[in-house]
């Protein structure tokens, strides 16, 4: 299987994983009605829905359709998606409700395959906060040899902000060609790429480095490093990052310095200055993925500030970051450019379609 399919397939999975797929048919499955993602799901609009279930199902689909009798019931099926893939389908025939639409049947497509494999994801990720527990204004990082990517995050109580996130060969070469790195500490830096990607069981490698504060300032951080083991029977590195304190300074001061230079006190989102250099970085050295660059505000803010206070003004603009920053998840970066103004920054989502989910989760978040 190429490394194109694989991709498409994943982002096939990011726009239908949750989706509803409602259509209305009739005793002969003809198709009179369906939804957006329904049409999606299977590509294009169909007439039946003979055309998209899996032929060894095509009978069985057509006698569980013919015989609805008005009370509510479900199959389970294969149907054809848009990519040509056979995938087990539940199927939902809902009660009647319309005494003068008896001839047509409302249905509901649930792909379970998708589910389980989100099932599969939140397991993983439970697995791994458990790990890392009570984490608030920390870092910590992950790293996959499968696909050789590198991620570096910052917990707040309630989110989570990606920091890095590429190929480890180019994060390391970033990090030493740029200063990130102490000289004095280059080798022992090179030693610690070695043990993440030897897949070492336990690690504690200790180094100076600015990667925190962007090369303002140099600090001692101390990376602890495991293997974890996924529900899929794949494995990755995880680990945390801890500053510790040394002579040249105290590493509190040097946390709440990156806390001021670099988030917006408000709504702990990116500042301006910080989402600004990420934006021109992005556009700057990506050369092979789509860089989008969302600017949205909040409808009616001003009205708000007006009627209820700059106070209530203020926690609307928080609950905003938040959810804000759960809807874009790792996938983007939030920021706050002034006001009620923000902007979101997606670098290598690439499909049309999950761009324009994002977008309509921004308009309607909660």
């Amino acid at each position: 299987m190429s490394d194109n399919y694989t991709a498409d397939s994943e982002k096939f999975e990011i726009v239908h994983k949750m989706s509803r797929r409602i259509a209305s048919v009739d005793k002969y499955c003809v198709i009179s009605v369906a939804n957006k993602a329904f049409e999606e799901y299977f590509g294009e609009i169909k007439e039946t829905l003979i055309e998209v279930v899996a032929p060894q199902d095509k009978e069985r689909l057509m006698d569980f359709i013919e015989k609805y009798d008005g009370t509510a019931k479900s199959g389970m099926f294969k149907f054809i998606n848009a990519q040509g893939i056979e995938r087990y389908n539940h199927l939902f025939v809902y009660e009647r409700r319309a005494v003068g639409n008896g001839h047509m049947r409302d249905i509901e497509l649930v792909d379970v395959e998708s589910i389980e494999e989100a099932n599969k994801s939140l397991r993983d990720d439970v697995s791994k906060h458990k790990m890392l527990l009570g984490l608030d204004r920390e870092y910590t990082f992950t790293y996959n040899r499968d696909n050789g990517i590198f991620s570096m995050y910052r917990y707040d109580v309630d989110s989570r902000d990606v920091i890095y996130k590429s190929d480890i060969d180019e994060w390391k070469k970033r990090m030493l060609s740029e200063g990130y790195i102490d000289e004095n500490d280059k080798e022992i830096f090179a030693n610690f790429i070695s043990e993440v990607r030897s897949y070492t069981q336990t690690f504690s490698i200790k180094f100076r480095t600015s990667m925190r504060t962007y090369k303002r300032v140099k600090e001692t951080l101390r990376f602890k490093g495991t293997v974890m083991n996924k529900s899929d029977g794949s494995r990755i590195v995880i680990g945390r990052v801890v500053p510790e304190a040394d002579s040249h300074g105290n590493y509190n001061q040097v946390t709440d310095m990156i806390e001021e230079l670099q988030f917006d006190s408000l709504t702990h989102v990116y500042n301006k200055k910080t989402i600004t250099a990420y934006a021109v970085k992005c556009l700057k050295e990506e050369q092979n993925n789509r860089v989008t660059i969302a600017v949205l505000d909040v409808d009616h803010f001003k009205k708000v500030n007006d009627v209820y206070g700059h106070m209530y003004g203020d926690k609307v603009l928080a609950r905003v970051g938040r959810k804000l920053k759960e809807v874009v998840g790792e996938d983007g970066v939030v920021g706050r450019i002034g006001g009620d103004e923000f902007v979101i920054i997606f670098n290598g989502i690439n499909d049309e379609h999950a761009l324009r989910g994002y977008a309509s989760c921004d308009k309607n978040p909660d």
